[in-house]
């Protein structure tokens, strides 16, 4: 069997459309019918989001579970996370909360898991650069030194290492040109302040 032929054969298996397919992966119809039928070639980037949608692993969407050999390393599971929209390294910008497409992430479970994409510079010295994504969890809890994606001033998001101390919380950039953003704990508790999610992981963009 193909590769194109066990992504079709598994989606009808599974009793998903192509839209619906495509949708899950950020990918049109069109775009499924033609990795199926071969048209186009199946890259590992495409793969890796297929997979988890169609619950099987790379290599078995692949084929290449059959060829490996018996000591072969296996492929990590990966999820398909949202990517909800845009997040200020820098002033607070509001944050889009819409799904714009999913990414995969070598997690367990998409669970609480979303990613924002950066704008700005106010975090390039924890190597959070304009244009990349950073995966958040918003089923951890904050600590002081961990970066976070925080909500202030009631609509607008940023992201920056997170301070506590008996005062309040302490939004703190990772660039010298930006001044701390100091958040009560009144703000926090109105609901005016609240921490949207925990930073784990960093993807930059090829240049």
């Amino acid at each position: 069997m193909t590769v194109g032929q066990r992504v079709a054969a598994r989606r009808a298996e599974l009793g998903l459309s192509t839209a619906e397919l495509g949708k899950a992966c950020g990918l049109s119809a069109a775009a499924i019918e033609r990795y199926e039928a071969e048209i186009l070639p199946l890259r590992r980037t495409i793969a890796m989001k297929l997979a988890p949608q169609l619950q099987l692993t790379l290599p078995a969407l692949m084929g290449w579970e059959e060829s490996l050999p018996t000591c072969a390393m296996a492929v990590s599971k990966c999820a398909q996370i949202p990517v909800l929209g845009v997040i200020r390294a820098g002033a607070p910008i509001f944050a889009e909360d819409q799904i714009l497409r999913y990414e995969p992430a070598d997690v367990e479970s998409a669970d609480g898991r979303f990613y924002l994409l950066v704008e700005g510079d106010s975090m390039i010295h924890a190597d959070i650069v304009d244009g990349c994504r950073v995966l958040f969890n918003a089923n951890l809890t904050p600590e002081n030194g961990c970066i976070v994606a925080c909500l202030v001033g009631g609509e607008n998001a940023t992201i920056k290492r997170y301070r506590e101390d008996a005062d309040g919380i302490t939004l703190c950039p990772e660039n010298p040109n930006y001044a701390p953003i100091h958040v009560s704990r009144r703000e926090f508790e109105t609901g005016w302040a609240r921490v949207l999610g925990v930073a784990e992981e960093v993807v930059h963009r090829l240049k």
